[in-house]
């Protein structure tokens, strides 16, 4: 016979881990290797945020044993959309042909395809995951990002212990790597040395907290959303002191235009857009001269060439890319390379009061990458541009949006991050596209 059950004994549930907890975890380590920019080396070549491939890489294995559907010749929307990164990525080997380097930098570019491919099918992965997300949840998850790093944003300026341990954490993480420490230029251009709040620099910060706010506040229907934002979005822009934090106000601005105009006639409509894509375009080209209209320090360094951060995110790559398209009009550098085209960086750089162009030679192929968008021309060229371009385009549809909308937000994204072929501002696109989504399933379908 069995021992009699003690009645009184507690009934404890052991709680299993679900399949929606696990998918948190992932994406979890996606958004925090995404932030710290975590990286490794292989065999010499520098793999950046390599935790987010990781990440990626087992959602995609999990989802697929999820849905039985461990082929991927079956047919569904994960899988095309796989496909169509994979194509996108592989079509820059056109560009080798013609590369500069010849025979001998033929595996350096087959590196970066296989990067670019890494990087595009991360972030199908990503967007295709957090789509499937209920509203609130995503909203709470953002909002968790946002508060925490906002929260750390203003103890760390306001308190030196928390930026001391800030800064230990930085200098154990990053051992050998780029730290920022430009505290003589943040007291010059804010007035106070920015936050870092665990990263390599304030830039980082900045992007994190501009799309996470945005993503919490697109998918929280509650009232107060929108002065919660307003309030977080100016908190933000006066501890961290990065214009960066206003890329989110400029999506939402977007957001809504496209809202508004997609309810007047079709075809004014689509002028309405077309009309709003070439003013961005054309903001880009021309944004020394705009930023110089404002009032203050910094706008005034930027007019004047002498703000070196605008220098390396914005001129100097416009700059670069025009060069390498004049020099090499067939396919620029080639796909992935910076290092061949090195004496037009230099000489484009030494045009700016602002930039010691030595430094340059001490980092070849990092230092004074500070644009993904204007990178594709500086690898893509004239002639391998006008195939690589569309091919692009294709890709941008597989996010679920209209063509003119997915230009635009990559012109906005890509213009505030570097690296075309690392994963960084493809997941900030792809957490972008999902934003846009979610503004639109609370009012109306996007059209265009």
């Amino acid at each position: 016979m069995y021992p009699p059950k003690n009645i009184n004994a507690p009934n404890i549930r052991r709680r299993k881990i679900t399949p929606r907890a696990i998918n948190y975890i992932l994406i979890s380590i996606i958004v925090i290797s995404l932030y710290l920019n975590l990286g490794m080396t292989i065999s010499g070549f520098y793999i950046p945020m390599f935790g987010v491939y990781i990440g990626a890489g087992v959602l995609l294995i999990f989802k697929l044993y999820q849905q039985k559907k461990l082929s991927f010749f079956r047919d569904n929307r994960l899988n095309k959309d796989i496909s169509t990164a994979l194509l996108f990525s592989l079509s820059w080997i056109i560009t080798i042909p013609f590369s500069p380097g010849g025979l001998g930098y033929v595996s350096e570019h087959l590196k970066s395809v296989a990067l670019l491919s890494l990087s595009t099918i991360s972030a199908v992965i990503v967007f295709y995951e957090i789509l499937q997300w209920k509203h609130s949840k995503l909203g709470r998850y953002f909002l968790i990002i946002s508060l925490f790093l906002t929260t750390y944003a203003v103890l760390e300026t306001m308190i030196p212990f928390f930026r001391d341990i800030s800064n230990d954490f930085r200098s154990v993480l990053y051992t050998d790597r780029f730290i920022y420490g430009s505290n003589k230029r943040d007291l010059v251009i804010s007035g106070f040395i920015r936050p870092n709040v665990f990263t390599q620099e304030p830039s980082h910060l900045a992007k994190m907290l501009a799309i996470s706010t945005l993503l919490y506040f697109v998918s929280n229907k509650g009232r107060g959303a929108l002065q919660a934002y307003i309030a977080l979005t100016i908190i933000q822009l006066l501890f961290t002191g990065s214009p960066t934090i206003l890329v989110g106000p400029v999506l939402l601005t977007i957001f809504y235009f496209w809202k508004t105009i997609d309810t007047l006639n079709v075809g004014f409509s689509l002028y309405l857009k077309i009309l709003a894509l070439v003013g961005v375009l054309i903001g880009v080209l021309f944004a020394q001269q705009i930023i110089s209209l404002l009032p203050s320090e910094r706008a005034a360094l930027i007019a004047s060439g002498r703000d070196a951060s605008f220098v390396i995110r914005t001129l100097g790559p416009a700059t670069i890319a025009w060069d390498t398209i004049s020099a090499y009009p067939w396919a620029g550098s080639g796909i992935g390379g910076r290092e061949l085209v090195q004496d037009i960086l230099i000489k484009a750089y030494r045009e700016f009061p602002s930039m010691r162009v030595e430094r340059f030679d001490e980092n070849i192929g990092y230092a004074g990458w500070g644009n993904a968008f204007f990178e594709i021309f500086t690898y893509s060229g004239f002639v391998c541009g006008l195939i690589l371009i569309p091919a692009l385009i294709i890709l941008l549809k597989r996010f679920r949006a209209g063509v003119l909308s997915s230009i635009l937000i990559f012109l906005v994204i890509f213009n505030m991050d570097a690296g075309f072929t690392s994963v960084r501002p493809w997941i900030y696109f792809a957490f972008t596209m999902i934003a846009l989504k979610l503004w639109y399933s609370q009012n109306s379908e996007l059209n265009a």
